[in-house]
C-alpha cells in the first residue's frame, strides 16, 4: 500500500472520528502540504527511520511553504506526530511491522517568554475601551479580567453567565479552519481539553459591566456585531490588531492578554493553584512552567514581606577589613 492510500483511511477512518474539527483540519494540511509530496509515491512498509530523519532535516532547512525558509521546531514536531500516529495506526492494523518513527527523536523547543502588557499598559488599553462606541472591544476587557482564550470568548453566550452567583461557565470554543474544499470555515466545539471546562468566578466590576450590556445586547453571543451576529476569530484578531495601533499601544498578539490577566493574578496574590484552575491548565505544574519568572518575582515580594518580622540586633556588626561579623560585648 501507498502511503498516501494509508494516510487517507486513516484520516478519514480514525482521525476524524476520535478527534476535534480543529485538529482533523491540522493533520490533513500537514499530510497534503508536507507529507504526501514526500513520501506519498512510497510503499508504506518501504519507509524507514532514516528517511524519516533525512525528510525532517530538510523541512527544518527550508520546510516553510511560503518564505522556503526553516520551519519551526513546532511544526517539524507536528509533521513528526503525523507521522509517528499514522505508523502506529499501520503497525496496530498490520500493515507494517513497526512503526520507523519511534526512532526519531522530537526537536527540543526552547521556552519562549511570556509577553504580557505592563500596568501602565493595561490601564491604556481598558481607557480606550471606555472611550470606544465599538462595544465588541469589551471582549478584550473580559480577558483581561479572566484570563478567557480568543476561541473561549467568542463562543461565549449569555447563557453561560451566571449573574446571581457571578459565575462564567466555560464549555465550548470557536475556532478556524480549512474545510475538504480548502476553505475557511468557523466551527464551535469543545475547548481544547476536559480541564478547560471550568467556572470562573467574576469579579464584581466585571459583572456589573456585564450586567449592562446584556440589557443593551441584540444577540445569544457576549461578542457579537451591531446585528446581534457572532464574530469570527479571524475578524477578532483583526480588531485587537486595529485597536492597538489607533491608540498606539504596544502590538502584542491577543494571547497576551491570557499572560497579563494571569500576570496581574499572581502579583495579586492568586496561588498558583487557583490560578491553574481559572486558566483551565491540565496542572499547576503547567502554569508554574509558563509564569515561573512571574511567579518568582511574586515571590520575591512576599518573601520581603517578612522584613517586619526582622529582630536587627545592635551587637552585630560587619567589619569591611576582615571581612567577617563581630559581636560588640
Amino acid at each position: 500500500m501507498k502511503y498516501k492510500d494509508w494516510l487517507k483511511i486513516w484520516m478519514n477512518d480514525f482521525v476524524a472520528s476520535r478527534t476535534k474539527i480543529r485538529t482533523y483540519s491540522r493533520y490533513r494540511n500537514i499530510a497534503e502540504k508536507h507529507i504526501i509530496p514526500f513520501f506519498g509515491e512510497m510503499e508504506i512498509d518501504s519507509i524507514d527511520t532514516a528517511s524519516i530523519k533525512k525528510f525532517l532535516l530538510k523541512k527544518s532547512a527550508n520546510g516553510n511553504l511560503k518564505t522556503n525558509k526553516t520551519l519551526s521546531n513546532n511544526s517539524i514536531n507536528l509533521i513528526r506526530t503525523v507521522m509517528y500516529l499514522s505508523m502506529r495506526e499501520a503497525e496496530s492494523n498490520g500493515i507494517i511491522d513497526c512503526n520507523p518513527v519511534c526512532g526519531v527523536p522530537r526537536c527540543k523547543n526552547a521556552q519562549s517568554a511570556v509577553l504580557a502588557y505592563t500596568v501602565e499598559e493595561q490601564s491604556l488599553i481598558e481607557q480606550a475601551i471606555a472611550a470606544s462606541a465599538d462595544v465588541r472591544l469589551f471582549g478584550i476587557k473580559i480577558c483581561l479580567y479572566t484570563g478567557l482564550r480568543i476561541g473561549e470568548l467568542l463562543a461565549l453566550e449569555w447563557k453561560d453567565i451566571d449573574f446571581v452567583q457571578g459565575l462564567l461557565f466555560i464549555n465550548k470554543s470557536v475556532c478556524f479552519v480549512k474545510d475538504s474544499n480548502d476553505e475557511w470555515k468557523t466551527v464551535v466545539e469543545k475547548p481544547k481539553s476536559a480541564a478547560s471546562i471550568r467556572i470562573i468566578p467574576l469579579p464584581n466590576l466585571l459583572k456589573s459591566d456585564l450586567m449592562l450590556m446584556y440589557m443593551a445586547s441584540t444577540g445569544k453571543n457576549v461578542i457579537s456585531s451591531a446585528s446581534g451576529k457572532a464574530v469570527s476569530v479571524r475578524n477578532y484578531q483583526y480588531l485587537f490588531r486595529s485597536f492597538l495601533k489607533k491608540n498606539s499601544i504596544r502590538i502584542l498578539n491577543f494571547h497576551a492578554l491570557r499572560h497579563t490577566f494571569a500576570t496581574r493574578a499572581l502579583e495579586a496574590g492568586m496561588d498558583i493553584k487557583a490560578l491553574s484552575e481559572i486558566l483551565g491548565h491540565e496542572s499547576a505544574s503547567t502554569t508554574m512552567k509558563i509564569y515561573v519568572h512571574t511567579f518568582l518575582s511574586t515571590k520575591k515580594k512576599l518573601m520581603n514581606q517578612l522584613n517586619k518580622f526582622y529582630f536587627v540586633s545592635s551587637n552585630i556588626q560587619f567589619d569591611a577589613k576582615k571581612k567577617k561579623r563581630r559581636f560588640i560585648l
